[in-house]
């Protein structure tokens, strides 16, 4: 989980309000509902990303679900690499860093995460011109939605259906635009709508990427949800809620 509220490029990149406490408290909900080990990262510096991610691609391994979240400024080149990057806390200026070595771009961030062992993968990215993480909304090519075809199993048999695919699947706050921050210490729109996604399904027992885009697609900013890499067809990414014993 990554939040990225401070920033050292300014005058291109003014600091936030939320990031930092949109990915604590989505870290946190994973921890206490669904049984995630996080690692949470605030203001990290581009290396500090580096080695995070170094870290999963050395230790997931093939029965391992991997989840990512990032939260921040997000930028697209149109003019020179014709793609979008992720910016971080030490992340400089156009100006001093014209050829964006401070940056993440996303050509390089997906064939990373592709390559990690874990068997299923989440992304979703709260950053401005998330979208571009997907090259065919760069292009202005947008993906149609599908329908969730196994509405009616139950959540045993939903599970062993879905979780045989490997899943390579994204999600972000908006296409090739600008995302609100939304006001200080409210979260931002759509880790508001995650969060709720999150918290109503403990009950339900299992969450799926179609059920949180469910929460999140009518948003003003226009999110969007595809797949990348070496996505199968049919698989999904599904948080599972831990039982929980009632109070004596």
């Amino acid at each position: 989980m990554i939040g990225t509220n401070n920033y050292a490029g300014k005058p291109d990149w003014n600091n936030l309000n939320n990031p930092a406490l949109d990915a604590k408290e989505v870290s946190d909900e994973l921890g206490l509902n669904y049984g995630f080990k996080s690692r949470l990262l605030i203001d990290p510096t581009l290396d500090a990303v580096y080695d995070a991610l170094q870290y999963y691609s050395r230790n997931l391994d093939s029965n391992d679900q991997f989840f990512l979240f990032i939260a921040g400024h997000g930028d697209y080149d149109s003019a020179f690499f014709d793609d979008g990057v992720l910016v971080f806390a030490n992340s400089a200026t156009y100006t001093a860093d014209p050829f964006k070595k401070t940056y993440m771009k996303y050509a390089e961030f997906q064939k990373i995460i592709n390559q990690f062992r874990a068997r299923n993968i989440f992304v979703m990215l709260d950053v401005c011109f998330g979208g571009t993480f997907d090259a065919r909304i760069a292009q202005q090519a947008f993906r149609t939605k599908g329908q969730d075809v196994y509405a009616a199993l139950d959540n045993n048999s939903f599970l062993s259906e879905k979780l045989r695919f490997r899943s390579r699947i994204y999600m972000t706050s908006g296409g090739k635009n600008v995302v609100p921050d939304g006001y200080d210490k409210l979260h931002s729109p759509f880790a508001k709508q995650f969060l709720k996604a999150l918290r109503d399904a403990t009950e339900r027992g299992v969450l799926t990427t179609s059920n949180i885009f469910t929460y999140v697609e009518t948003l003003p900013s226009g999110p969007r949800k595809g797949t990348f890499g070496s996505d199968e067809p049919g698989s999904e990414f599904i948080f599972v809620a831990e039982k929980k014993e009632p109070a004596k």
